[in-house]
């Protein structure tokens, strides 16, 4: 049993740190130099219907690369006034673009065990994570050097844990101290939970 989730929709067979991706599910900007995992499946399930809802499956990176290239496509076809190429390649970029909102799919989540002694543990007391304070205390710890950092009794957002039972988050500077216990590639474990843009807290099925 592993003892660390990380809810995504995106596939991998290793851990790496790329801010060209990272942050992209919750649009915060201080989880672009770290991986984020949680001891609470049923948390890391939601994370991953939150990815689904907002990157393309699989290689969200190659997929902004693919629209970008058509923008840059359209743009020189209407510079040559080819019009009927350039209402072509509109269409493409519409395609694709729809095809975001339309498959919300790959739900997944990977498990990790922790592999170096590199770790400041701390006690959030029950607080929320998040905010400036959660912000300044990743900074020190990444001025420090450590490769991870782990926050025991702490509270992720109401949105995803209604319940609000402490909770365990370790955040992982150095991708190099995770390895996998479960889900590599396409074979996480895919959460029971219904797509829908809301979520409600629901536990995953065995």
């Amino acid at each position: 049993m592993p003892n660390w989730f990380h809810g995504t929709n995106q596939h991998f067979d290793s851990w790496e740190i790329d801010e060209s991706i990272q942050g992209m599910n919750t649009q915060a900007f201080s989880a672009r130099e770290a991986i984020f995992l949680t001891n609470c499946p049923h948390l890391a399930s939601h994370y991953s219907y939150s990815a689904a809802n907002s990157l393309y499956e699989g290689d969200h990176r190659k997929h902004v690369d693919v629209m970008e290239a058509l923008g840059r496509k359209y743009d020189r076809e209407l510079n040559r006034r080819q019009f009927d190429a350039a209402d072509q390649t509109c269409v493409l970029m519409e395609e694709y673009e729809s095809k975001l909102q339309s498959d919300r799919s790959g739900q997944c989540v990977y498990g990790a065990n922790i592999i170096t002694d590199n770790v400041k543990t701390i006690d959030f007391g029950g607080k929320e994570w998040g905010g400036e304070e959660m912000v300044a205390l990743l900074e020190h710890v990444q001025s420090l050097g450590l490769d991870v950092l782990i926050v025991n009794n702490t509270v992720d957002r109401p949105t995803y844990q209604v319940n609000l039972d402490p909770i365990s988050i370790a955040v992982v500077f150095n991708a190099r101290a995770l390895e996998f216990s479960i889900g590599i590639e396409k074979r996480g474990i895919v959460p029971k939970l219904p797509k829908v843009k809301e979520f409600n807290y629901a536990p995953i099925e065995p």
